[in-house]
């Protein structure tokens, strides 16, 4: 094979004109390969394409440079390639399911490190999340148990301009161009094949995801970074950075804002969530405590937990508090938190507490869980404070 001296888009970048087209798309045509209509300045889903195109708003360009695609990871991360990453400032936008577009802004980059170098691996940042309410949500990674699953997987691969073509996975090979060894998968493209959606990368590709499917829907499993040629022409090698194989280095990351990457085949569950108010705990107008406990049932751990109480005005605590959770709202009547994992079949407690607790004798709290696992539900708790005796009473 003849290697090309550059990456899909590494130095050579400055020095020639980025292809109009870039991704090589045998047998291409708008109306089946362009993921949108009216692309970048009055983007619509593009419904008769060869894939689900409305499956990927999660899939989002720069505001700069429209033809290059980014991946969302996290509701605040992306994923690009170190070879050519954003800087802060930058501004990504995505096009929700309601048809109206969602920016935010770029706050850092850090490139993954793995066995002690960096890679062409890097994770971005927002300034702030996109909620889940746009319709807009992370994408799992593709997760098989062994490198051997992986092989013949239908791939989706989306390149400059907002096209996709598509491809099967061959296997995982290490490659360096010019950021430190990093573990790459690779499919081909054989110019005297006849497949129609058939592709292959050119200049201005890299950071594009590829993405295969587990349970009909997308899951990330590579993002573009080389080419290589046959001596031939004939043969086109694509290799993408194996997202899949950095998940620890990626999850290491994302804890301290806690999250984690999403796995495809995570496991259902129902989270059950209950109040748990030792006796004597909350008397009328003392000092007073309640506990609120997230369990999985489940035989696997679930992660991404996230969990919103919402009290009563008047009945609001101080405080809520647990070990190992990210504080994403203070309160006063709301407070949410969230943690990267929850074991299987185990159990978390968040811990309200109060200098006064309110004079009433019932209260109710809107508990709201989700998880990767289970989808959004809300639990209504009744809390109950006993009321306070008189004068040489006992409790």
């Amino acid at each position: 094979m003849k290697p090309l001296a550059f990456p899909v888009l590494g130095i050579l970048a400055a020095l020639l004109p980025v292809a109009s087209q870039a991704l090589d798309i045998r047998g291409y045509t708008p109306e089946r390969h362009d993921r949108f209509t009216g692309f970048p300045t009055a983007p619509a889903v593009n419904s008769g394409a060869w894939f689900d195109s409305s499956a990927y708003s999660a899939v989002g360009w720069s505001v700069s440079d429209p033809r290059r695609q980014f991946a969302l990871v996290s509701p605040r991360h992306f994923l690009s390639a170190s070879h050519w990453p954003l800087s802060p400032g930058e501004v990504i936008s995505f096009l929700a399911p309601d048809g109206q577009i969602v920016s935010r802004t770029v706050e850092s980059t850090t490139v993954v490190n793995r066995d002690g170098h960096g890679t062409d691996l890097t994770l971005g940042r927002f300034t702030e999340e996109i909620p889940a309410a746009t319709g807009i949500l992370p994408f799992p990674y593709l997760r098989f148990a062994t490198e051997a699953e992986y092989n013949g997987h239908p791939l989706q691969v989306f390149g400059f301009n907002a096209k996709v073509g598509g491809s099967s996975f061959v296997g995982f090979s290490g490659l360096d161009v010019g950021t430190g060894s990093t573990r790459m998968i690779w499919y081909t493209y054989d110019a005297e094949a006849t497949g129609q959606d058939d592709c292959h990368f050119a200049v201005g590709d890299s950071n594009s995801p590829t993405f295969g499917t587990m349970n009909g829907k997308p899951a990330l499993v590579g993002l573009h970074s080389a080419l290589i040629v046959s001596s031939d022409s004939r043969y086109y090698y694509n290799y993408d950075i194996a997202v899949p194989w950095y998940v620890p280095q990626l999850d290491a990351l994302l804890a301290a804002d806690g999250w984690r990457m999403i796995p495809s085949d995570q496991t259902a569950t129902t989270l059950a969530v209950s109040a748990n108010v030792p006796t004597n705990a909350m008397i009328q107008t003392q000092p007073g405590s309640a506990g609120f406990v997230v369990q999985n049932p489940a035989v696997a751990a679930d992660g991404n937990l996230t969990v919103t109480l919402e009290f009563p005005a008047g009945a609001a605590p101080a405080s809520v508090t647990g070990d190992g959770w990210v504080t994403v709202q203070n309160g006063p009547q709301i407070w949410t938190f969230r943690r990267q994992t929850l074991g299987a079949q185990s159990s978390v407690t968040l811990t309200a507490s109060w200098p006064v607790v309110p004079s009433v004798s019932a209260f109710e709290v809107f508990a709201t869980t989700d998880s990767d696992g289970d989808q959004s539900r809300t639990t209504v708790l009744t809390l109950s404070p006993q009321a306070k005796k008189g004068k040489g009473g006992r409790h």
